[in-house]
């Protein structure tokens, strides 16, 4: 039932709790092709970074109250945040510069790859931050957020191409390797 408050307060604080998380791997995942281009200390650094973030998401210093409007859920945002704001424009500017280090010192087939997985990165963080970040700010109503949650898809649907078309990671050995670990 959308028209319970509490109900919608969870599900706000939910998204936030699982977009800290998909930002996370989206980063991970670009830095680790073609080859780890985060150290591991930096790593872990990332990963206790993003568990502090998605425990203050689920909080009302993060995300104070949400009302049930005609429109959707209006949501009131807590001292937090900002931190938040933070959160995705560093790791995805980490993400971006990682990239681009990767990208001039890789050959030629690699760098294909990575112009696939550019581009749907690029449109989904432009997708992500127009509709859940600006737009809320500017609106004070989460009235597009939905468009940011679907714009995953585009990242993955370039990717998947990537994997599928430029072979961005060597399937066959995966699934090799993934049905030994299951034998």
């Amino acid at each position: 039932n959308y028209d319970d408050p509490t109900r919608a307060l969870i599900w706000v604080r939910a998204t936030f709790f699982l977009a800290t998380w998909m930002i996370l791997f989206v980063m991970l995942f670009i830095t680790s092709f073609p080859r780890r281009s985060l150290a591991p200390k930096y790593g872990r650094v990332a990963v206790a970074i993003s568990l502090v973030t998605a425990v203050l998401s689920v909080t009302p210093l993060f995300i104070a109250d949400a009302t049930v409007e005609a429109h959707g859920i209006d949501v009131a945002y807590g001292m937090f945040y900002p931190l938040f704001l933070v959160y995705l424009v560093a790791y995805f500017g980490l993400s971006i510069f990682l990239s681009i280090k990767a990208y001039r010192h890789s050959d030629r087939l690699d760098k294909q790859r990575l112009r696939f997985v550019a581009w749907g990165f690029a449109i989904t963080a432009v997708l992500l931050i127009v509709a859940d970040i600006i737009l809320p700010l500017v609106q004070g109503a989460a009235i597009y957020a939905e468009i940011g949650a679907y714009s995953i898809v585009i990242f993955t649907a370039f990717c998947a191409y990537a994997i599928v078309r430029h072979r961005l990671f060597n399937i066959r050995v995966l699934v090799a390797r993934s049905l030994a670990y299951l034998l």
